[in-house]
């Protein structure tokens, strides 16, 4: 646990801490609430992230239980796309001995969706906003506000691509099109991870859905 000053407990400051793993009779449950990241620390946990790192072990936990069925227990915006293949096919895998469901009562989105749409079965509350299926790279650049200011950014480099997004200078032409290419395949994965779903292209285009539309 996470100490502040004078032993206060910081997990005491937020109202719906759920362990990721838990059994309730004859269903495991794996609650996935936060920003999903590869792996996370645990102060990362408390300001709201969690690992796929976790979630693939609370899956291995829950094929190894005698429980039939497993709840993926989710309320995300997504977060970073590393791991989340990985832990797609985890579920995928138990999918082969339990019944699984995903249920979301918020917000299951993007990278969320991604995982969440491995179980065979999706279950969402009436207000649920569900979707955001697409994929997107930022990059802040800073070579036109440092010159306005009069600083000169020198970047002596090996390698084509080795300085890559670094802010004191802005993409050329040709990196930006090596990044939207990068772009191009994660989001093909990402539709393919999906396509038990069947759902047309013109709905995977970034946009969200309450859930009765969805």
């Amino acid at each position: 646990e996470l100490m502040l000053a004078g032993g206060f407990d910081i997990s005491e400051l937020f109202d719906d801490v759920l362990p990721m793993y838990e059994e309730k009779g004859n269903v495991a449950v794996i609650n996935i609430n936060g920003t999903i990241f590869p792996t996370c620390s645990k102060f990362e946990k408390m300001l709201g992230a969690v690992s796929c790192k976790e979630i693939r072990g609370a899956i291995k936990q829950a094929k190894a239980s005698n429980c039939e069925n497993v709840i993926f227990n989710i309320n995300s915006c997504g977060g970073v796309v590393q791991g989340v293949e990985e832990t797609a096919k985890a579920i995928q895998s138990l999918n082969k001995v339990k019944d699984t469901y995903t249920y979301c009562e918020e917000t299951m989105a993007s990278a969320a969706y991604w995982i969440g749409a491995q179980a065979k079965n999706i279950i969402t509350s009436e207000s649920a906003i569900v979707g955001s299926i697409g994929v997107y790279l930022s990059i802040l650049t800073m070579e036109k506000n440092l010159a306005m200011n009069g600083i000169e950014a020198n970047v002596i480099q090996a390698g084509k691509y080795k300085t890559l997004g670094i802010a004191c200078k802005d993409l050329s032409d040709e990196e930006k099109q090596y990044l939207q290419e990068g772009v191009n395949a994660t989001y093909e994965q990402f539709k393919n991870a999906i396509s038990s779903r069947n759902l047309s292209d013109e709905t995977m285009q970034g946009e969200v859905y309450e859930a009765k539309d969805a």
